[in-house]
């Protein structure tokens, strides 16, 4: 299902809501790669429909994802 996760535990104390996490968010949201880019990063929904943040019970998932481009190796010198 992953290829690549880490899961990291958040201290105590964020007081962020889910819909307040997902506007921040949404700032850096994921946009793939244009034809002259090297790369490409930003927050995608973790789950098809849920938004940027999937939230139960106390639990927060978010999902980040990034794009680089491999040139092939004819295009080298």
């Amino acid at each position: 299902m992953f290829r690549n996760l880490q899961i990291y535990r958040l201290p105590n104390g964020i007081s962020a809501t889910p819909e307040e996490l997902a506007d921040q968010l949404a700032k850096a949201a994921f946009r793939p790669s244009g034809p002259n880019d090297r790369f490409s990063h930003g927050w995608i929904e973790p789950r098809a429909g849920t938004g940027l943040v999937y939230s139960q019970e106390k639990q927060r998932i978010l999902c980040f994802q990034s794009e680089d481009k491999i040139l092939p190796s004819s295009y080298v010198h």
